[in-house]
């Protein structure tokens, strides 16, 4: 298996993106149109972006609203509606769920020749093992048109965080993950030092983690320790880690729960909004930072234009906005994980911020696709704890 470690998060870089600009109308597939080399240059009183945003503001202003198919949690949804109505007026609709659930019932749709999603926020894994495959995204290349977005040197490696060739998912967030959490009213951080820890017997029984046979964090992390490690010792220590009998839920919230209240102190697989929710509250909850090494991902932050959006140019106007640093402060305020823009304020504090000193991996579509390609395994370990 190969494996990609960074030392240092500004050495990594994901995709570079240039700029086009976006022919709007009635809700069809997106089409990149060419843009002269000086599309910067003030043609008249205004530059050439400005006045295109301009005339995307009033287009977006006519059909009043937008929707967001998303894995969003409640403070996510509401920092996403708040700010999106307050800069610009437009109501926001949004279909939630996890991502699979979501990923199906866009499918659906198109086979019956609905268009109703706009823009799609949920994890990269979904977006490029699911939804991309069923021709529903678009490359979002064209439709970037502020400065501040385009420029690579305001992102974290340098670079537009696009996922793959296509520049069809691009990450807003940049999140240090382990996806080990645990409460320290019970476990001390020296006791996890490695993910080999997990398997000490004095934490049997006392482990719950997400369901992993059903994608999400669970699947996730899972897969993040078969990277880690090879995929020998990591299939070795997940099956190992059944036998440690852990608890699988398929709610975020209640695994987070349990977790704060010690009910089950060591947890796999919580998704970053909800143990930060805890967090906040004055739940002793932290992140293990095992010396194998942890990943840099959108957590959940990964977005991707529809290829046919209901609302085109309310479409467009919300990729910009979400990935300004107006409105990555925002979507970081919202979902409590770390933007990957360089000049979005990060508390350090926060055990998701990355930090010199980690040893990392950056999640790309090889990453994404080996977690893929571990589905049946993981299936056929954990159908027991299921049954």
């Amino acid at each position: 298996m190969t494996k990609t470690w960074v030392l240092s998060l500004l050495a990594a870089g994901i995709a570079l993106a240039a700029a086009c600009t976006y022919q709007a109308g009635a809700p069809t597939t997106l089409q990149p149109t060419a843009v002269p080399a000086s599309k910067d240059q003030p043609t008249g009183k205004e530059p050439a972006w400005q006045q295109r945003w301009e005339k995307l503001m009033e287009g977006a202003k006519k059909e009043g609203s937008l929707t967001l198919y998303s894995t969003l949690g409640n403070e996510g949804r509401k920092a996403m509606e708040d700010g999106i109505k307050k800069r610009f007026g437009l109501s926001v609709e949004f279909v939630s769920g996890l991502g699979a659930g979501i990923a199906q019932k866009v499918i659906t749709e198109k086979q019956a020749g609905l268009y109703l999603a706009d823009v799609f926020v949920m994890g990269a894994d979904t977006l490029l093992s699911s939804v991309k495959p069923g021709m529903i995204l678009a490359p979002m290349e064209p439709v970037l048109i502020l400065p501040e977005v385009r420029d690579e040197q305001s992102w974290i490696g340098g670079k537009l965080p696009f996922l793959e060739k296509d520049r069809m998912v691009i990450n807003i967030s940049a999140s240090f993950d382990t996806y080990v959490t645990f409460n320290t009213d019970f476990i001390k951080a020296d006791e996890i030092t490695s993910y080999y820890d997990l398997l000490n017997p004095k934490f049997k029984g006392k482990i719950a983690m997400f369901d992993p046979t059903i994608g999400g964090a669970g699947k996730s992390a899972v897969a993040h320790i078969a990277h880690v490690l090879s995929q020998a010792e990591g299939n070795k220590l997940i099956q190992g880690l059944v036998k440690q009998e852990p608890v699988i839920s398929n709610n975020y919230r209640q695994l987070a729960e349990w977790l704060a209240r010690g009910k089950y102190p060591l947890a796999l697989g919580s998704r970053i909004e909800e143990t930060q929710y805890f967090r906040s509250l004055g739940a002793p909850i932290l992140l293990a930072r095992p010396k194998e090494g942890g990943k840099v991902g959108s957590a959940g932050g990964s977005m991707g234009l529809a290829a046919r959006p209901a609302h085109p140019e309310a479409a467009v106007l919300f990729v910009n906005w979400v990935l300004s640093k107006e409105g990555g402060t925002a979507f970081q305020s919202g979902k409590a994980i770390p933007s990957g823009r360089l000049d979005v304020p990060k508390d350090f504090t926060d055990p998701h911020a990355p930090r010199p000193d980690d040893r990392l991996y950056i999640e790309d579509e090889a990453a994404i696709a080996e977690k893929d390609a571990m589905a049946d395994f993981i299936r056929d370990v954990f159908r027991a704890l299921k049954s």
